[in-house]
């Protein structure tokens, strides 16, 4: 949308895909036709937002491959993949993300966390309830 601002026209819009985008602006003239402003389209690049729990997900867990499910005692992968809002891979700034053990009767332990990667934020603490 746009609007009349001091005697210029202010569009305001909302990106929601990270990349580089074309920006495409006009104006219709009198036939009804578009023209495209000078310098249309113009080239935008958009960063991804912050990390939020909205667009972001674990894998399911990895464990041994010995017949299914988890077997106690083994070790288990989570993989965090951390996005945006609006679903864009993102990163999470350094202590951002907490692993929390919550295990019914008994409290497990966790050998290590570690960062793989961009699209996860490195994990700085674990927690019990």
């Amino acid at each position: 949308m746009g609007s009349w601002v001091n005697g210029c026209y202010e569009i305001k819009y909302v990106a929601e895909q990270a990349g580089v985008l074309d920006l495409n602006l006009w104006c219709e003239v009198d036939s009804g036709q578009r023209e495209p402003l000078p310098g249309s389209p113009f080239s935008v690049h958009v960063s991804e937002g912050d990390a939020s729990p909205v667009g972001s997900f674990v894998r399911d867990a990895e464990a041994s491959k010995q017949g299914s499910g988890i077997i106690a005692g083994e070790h288990v992968i989570l993989r965090p993949q951390v996005h945006d809002q609006f679903g864009n891979p993102s990163s999470a700034a350094e202590g951002a993300l907490t692993a929390i053990l919550d295990s019914p009767g008994h409290l497990g332990e966790l050998s290590s966390l570690r960062s793989c990667g961009r699209a996860s934020a490195r994990m700085s603490s674990l927690s019990s309830l």
